[in-house]
């Protein structure tokens, strides 16, 4: 079997510094890419990939453990591409009743407000395609949205005009321990958070199925202690929300010092859970280093047969041809640790996805919780 990895920019495929590969158990091994393109032999049906990161502001190793079948062909995104060109927009937007505030919205959670009374606006965005929204505001929460969708460029005028606009549509919410919601519309080109809800969060705003699209609603709920609910759907319902709660941890993470600052974890296992770890470093200069791991339930499932609980410390990789040390958290500081289980139902897993497509589908969930702390510097 063969597992096929691209790593990518915007702009197109990228060789990064470091991609490896585990073939079941067995050692990690260095692969070289061809114009952004990996390949490794596998003869297990399990899967441990590792790519490096650097940008300014922070560094470390990506690892996903994946099964067979989940994907044999993944997609990276490098995370120093600088991204898609800025691109200044203005124009107006008009149609609104006299006493309500408008705002101008963009596909990477850009936002710019009007007063009531204002028709001229100004954004800056980025220059890809992308849908854009206007919105009429009541009381901080949407009445009218007007889109619209192309190629931004530099200096375009875009105008909106709410007459020709349509109402979002108004759905309860209900369920436990609701601390927060909003209401974004998602497609593959980007998210544009149109509602927030306030207190008590009994209703969401959303787009009308007729109106999204090739997009999707996505309604985030959040909860305590980092809890929280994702939903994307076409068709606006009510929804009634049952916040996951944490797992108890049967140890707490432990830190260790060779051959890096490490830490060692022990979670229990939950059926059809995606687990994501995340340990790291902030020095004085605001610089993060750090360990992302993420393991599937196909992969947690045969790795740690019968429900056993996951023992995980991340593997010794220092000895890797391109290995760096500022991959790695730095010695003598704190390490901040994260476990979130996540239960995902209809989406797909991210790094099985190309660029361009969105990894949701209609009726898609995800069912999160966080746990967080700090170990003291091994």
């Amino acid at each position: 079997m063969t597992l096929t990895i691209s790593t990518y920019r915007a702009s197109g495929p990228i060789n990064i510094p470091l991609v490896a590969v585990q073939d079941g158990d067995g050692p990690w091994t260095v692969l070289t890419g061809t114009m952004g393109v990996y390949t490794a032999t596998l003869h297990d049906d399990r899967y441990g990939v590792v790519t490096s990161c650097v940008t300014s502001a922070s560094s470390g190793v990506d690892l996903w453990y994946g099964a067979v079948s989940d994907a044999t062909t993944l997609y990276v995104e490098d995370c120093a591409d600088p991204g898609p060109a800025v691109a200044n927009i203005s124009g107006t937007v008009t149609g609104a009743a006299a006493g309500d505030p408008m705002s101008v919205l963009d596909g990477y959670f850009g936002e710019t407000d009007l007063a009531a009374g204002m028709t001229m606006y100004t954004l800056s965005t980025y220059a890809v395609a992308q849908r854009l929204i206007a919105e009429e505001l009541v009381d901080t929460r949407p009445v009218k949205l007007a889109t619209v969708d192309g190629i931004v460029t530099d200096g375009a005028t875009i105008d909106f005009d709410l007459t020709a606009g349509f109402a979002p549509a108004t759905q309860a919410l209900t369920g436990n321990w609701i601390e927060g919601a909003e209401l974004s519309y998602r497609d593959a080109d980007g998210v544009s958070v149109i509602d927030i809800a306030t207190t008590p969060f009994d209703t969401f705003r959303a787009f009308p199925a007729d109106k999204l699209g090739s997009g999707l609603d996505r309604l985030v709920i959040t909860g305590p202690n980092g809890s929280g609910v994702i939903r994307y759907f076409k068709t606006p319902a009510d929804q009634q929300v049952t916040l996951p709660t944490s797992p108890l941890l049967m140890q707490q993470p432990i830190a260790s010092a060779t051959p890096y600052p490490n830490v060692g974890f022990t979670v229990p296992v939950q059926a059809d859970t995606t687990y994501d770890l995340y340990f790291s470093t902030t020095n004085t200069t605001n610089i993060t280093r750090g360990f992302s791991i993420e393991m599937t339930p196909a992969w947690v499932a045969k790795k740690y047969p019968g429900g056993a609980p996951i023992a995980y410390t991340a593997p010794d990789l220092h000895a890797l041809a391109g290995w760096s040390t500022d991959y790695q958290p730095e010695a003598g500081i704190a390490l901040d640790w994260t476990i979130s289980p996540t239960k995902y139902t209809n989406i797909d897993w991210f790094p099985s996805v190309p660029p361009g497509t969105l990894y949701a589908h209609d009726g898609g969930e995800l069912a999160f919780t966080n746990l967080v702390g700090q170990l003291p510097a091994p």
